[in-house]
């Protein structure tokens, strides 16, 4: 089946013209891609508000992890060192008091003054006492905490009960003179042990503290300076993707507009993924491309106008004395009696510049719009082929047609779409080798009918394809550069166009394939008007 007539195909950086396609200058076609509608992007992946939203949600992220991270060692400090530095300063102060006290009362028992006024020294003694029990409170409270001291629990209980023992003997010392000296000095020296051992667990908890706060400080500082290395990478990263994502694609929308500015219409935006700075560059490469193929159009109407001036100018110009070498062989052959040799000649002549005149007829009217009739397209192929079918056995090649999809009638002059398609057939069969086949296909797309005629010969190279429609162009040792020229100029006045398919079509595996395109009903009469209104312009 052959593939449905479309002036692009896609491919992934937008369309591009097919390779062959007769509308194509070979000038411009090296390198030429077009960009695409912006419907081809609307399945877009990211889009820039997508892109910001993630660059936008990593910081935060990040922002969130830094500031979390900053509380968390907050926290952290205030849980492992200041609440066991400050308890270790409590126990410190009230084991200092509590040693204090008790220095306090041994120098009261054995001061002069207690022994004349008993009742100064025991209030004093009391005062005493309740710093004593202070301290004791204190230590007691520091215990019960989260952190405590690693105080022993049996001293810690016991030792309000000894303190306040001590007092009371102390007091009955004072009052009465008389007391168990011995149990005084036993409850003071248990009490004076009790304050050196929580002194020195003091001072074992708070050498571990120190120890620890230089481990979490190392940490602490560890966890900062990747904190800081990750917001440095955090950083480049965004920064990168913003060049990526939209500083370096203004640049080239930038840049693009100055070349374009300049009228360096070939000049490509690179693009890059799906969003709408890419879609933007693939419109203003879709609008280079335009406007390219317009100039390459103009240009080719430019040629197409001259060859049509130049082929009406040469045939005016034969036809005069075409007309006087006829006018003459007819006045001798008149003048002839009886002799019927000369007469012959004469007549051959004659034939030979009516043959000719005919030809040029033709030419004149290849090149100019004519009314087109309503043809039955079946039989107007079949005796296309058959006319061509001599040659074929000649060159040992088969021709096959296969009209079954072709249209019963279309509207175009038979005279003049004969020539194109036996420059085609002819080509075909000069290409095919001996044992090949020609084939000849037409069918119907909607308002478009389609003739395809192939080959099995080694197709056209690469390197000509964009030129094969070029006037002039041939390659061919004896051929002349005119017939698919003329060929395309004949299509594209009725309406239509020709085109090389590209090479590896799923159709086919081997030789060349040209395409007629044509609407159904002809050329409509206001491009007949353009296009010769556009030839007069150009010529």
């Amino acid at each position: 089946m052959v593939p449905r007539h479309e002036a692009f195909e896609h491919d992934a950086r937008g369309l591009r013209r097919r390779p062959g396609q007769a509308h194509i200058a070979p000038a411009a076609r090296a390198g030429l891609e077009v960009g695409v509608h912006s419907q081809a992007l609307e399945s877009r992946w990211m889009t820039l508000r997508a892109k910001f939203s993630l660059l936008l949600a990593v910081m935060a992220v990040a922002i969130v992890a830094i500031v979390g991270t900053a509380i968390g060692a907050f926290a952290l400090l205030s849980q492992t060192l200041e609440s066991p530095f400050r308890d270790a300063v409590r126990s410190l102060s009230a084991l200092h008091e509590l040693d204090l006290a008790l220095q306090q009362r041994r120098e009261l028992l054995r001061s002069g003054a207690a022994k004349s006024d008993a009742t100064a020294a025991v209030v004093k003694l009391r005062r005493l006492a309740k710093r004593a029990n202070d301290a004791v409170e204190t230590l007691q409270a520091v215990e019960a905490g989260d952190a405590g001291q690693g105080f022993d629990d049996a001293l810690i209980t016991s030792l309000p009960q000894k303190v306040q023992t001590l007092f009371q003997l102390s007091e009955a010392t004072l009052r009465t003179g008389e007391a168990p000296a011995a149990r005084i000095a036993q409850t003071d020296a248990e009490l004076t042990q009790f304050v050196q051992r929580l002194r020195a667990r003091v001072d074992e908890q708070s050498q571990a503290a120190a120890e620890f706060s230089a481990s979490l400080r190392a940490a602490l500082l560890l966890a900062l300076a990747l904190e800081l290395l990750a917001a440095a990478v955090i950083g480049y990263l965004v920064l990168r993707y913003l060049d990526k994502w939209i500083v370096t694609p203004v640049g080239q929308l930038r840049e693009a507009a100055r070349r374009l500015g300049e009228g360096d219409f070939t000049h490509r935006v690179p693009v890059e993924g799906k969003d709408e700075v890419a879609a933007l560059g693939a419109e203003v490469n879709r609008m280079a491309g335009l406007v390219l193929e317009m100039q390459e159009a103009r240009a080719r109407q430019a040629k197409l106008a001259a060859l049509g001036e130049m082929s009406r100018a040469v045939a005016h110009n034969i036809r005069n004395p075409l007309a006087g070498i006829r006018a003459l062989a007819e006045l001798t052959r008149a003048e002839l009696n009886g002799d019927t040799e000369l007469a012959d000649r004469q007549s051959r002549i004659i034939d030979t510049v009516d043959r000719f005149d005919g030809w040029l007829r033709e030419m004149l009217r290849s090149t100019s719009s004519q009314p087109t009739p309503l043809v039955e397209v079946a039989p107007w192929l079949e005796a296309v082929v058959k006319a061509r079918q001599s040659s074929a056995n000649t060159r040992q090649v088969r021709i096959v047609l296969d009209a079954a999809d072709a249209p019963a009638k279309a509207r175009f002059d038979p005279a003049r779409l004969e020539h194109v398609l036996e420059s085609l057939l002819t080509n075909a069969l000069d290409a095919s080798p001996p044992g090949g086949e020609v084939r000849c296909v037409a069918g119907q797309d909607g308002s478009v009918w389609w003739i395809r005629v192939e080959d099995d010969g080694p197709g056209v190279p690469e390197h000509v394809r964009d030129r094969i429609f070029e006037h002039g162009f041939t390659t061919k040792a004896s051929g002349s550069g005119v017939g698919l020229a003329m060929a395309l100029q004949i299509v594209r006045a009725h309406g239509g166009d020709l085109q090389l398919d590209p090479p590896g079509a799923p159709e086919r595996t081997r030789g060349a394939a040209f395409t007629i395109r044509l609407p159904v009903n002809g050329p409509s009469p206001q491009r007949d008007a353009r296009e010769q209104d556009g030839a007069a312009g150009s010529a």
